[in-house]
């Protein structure tokens, strides 16, 4: 390339990223191009940047997209503490268009959001919602927090295990009767919450097949 074409191309790219610096004042948080909180080349690194793993806990299988490091981590986090909501739903797509979907679902079960979360929103449930739109299956917003919980961030792994068996509770509308359900979190650290939301679903009447997290290891 001589340099005439080098310059007239980097001034294009230049200007390029000028004006969508100018009408979109966002840029992708991992490599920082603009105009996406996350752009497409990076997203779909995400759930492969770390060997996928799966888990039994307590008889419940437990599919996490990643292990909890590196940009996955920084991700969630932005998605968790930042306000980035919109993340949610394409973090969720690529996790379902990585793992397969199990036969027989008809539920995808959020867990739900603390009673005294500082959070506008759920991100337990924008990522199911990604799911949602790739395995075609209805989201269930079944369960809520029985009681307030404190901040889970930063304990060790015998502390998370601490969580009582009340901690959930199946709403009253919820007909869960031979129906099957799958878990969705953003992080599985211990697997006791999950473990503990799924006994609660399972004495309502539902039959919870498997879980699935974004990341698996300690947030």
């Amino acid at each position: 390339m001589n340099s005439y074409i080098w310059r007239a191309t980097n001034f294009t790219r230049i200007t390029k990223n000028f004006l969508l610096h100018l009408f979109f004042p966002v840029e992708c948080l991992i490599c920082h191009e603009p105009a996406e909180i996350i752009c497409g080349t990076c997203l779909k690194t995400l759930i492969n940047e770390n060997t996928k793993n799966s888990q039994i806990k307590d008889g419940l299988k437990i599919f996490s997209g990643s292990n909890y490091a590196g940009n996955i981590s920084k991700i969630i986090k932005a998605l968790k503490y930042s306000g980035y909501k919109s993340l949610g739903q394409p973090l969720g797509k690529i996790l379902a268009m990585t793992i397969a979907k199990p036969d027989n679902l008809d539920y995808l079960i959020p867990v739900p959001l603390h009673i005294d979360s500082e959070r506008s929103f759920n991100q337990s449930l924008e990522i199911a919602k990604g799911i949602s739109k790739i395995w075609n299956v209805e989201i269930l917003n079944a369960a809520v927090w029985s009681k307030i919980i404190p901040r889970r961030v930063g304990l060790n792994a015998i502390e998370r295990m601490s969580l009582e068996d009340d901690a959930f509770a199946v709403k009253k509308d919820c007909d869960l009767k031979n129906k099957t359900a799958a878990l969705i979190d953003d992080v599985c650290t211990t697997g006791t919450t999950l473990l503990k939301l799924r006994n609660v679903l399972e004495k309502a009447g539902a039959n919870i097949l498997s879980a699935y997290t974004l990341a698996g290891g300690q947030s």
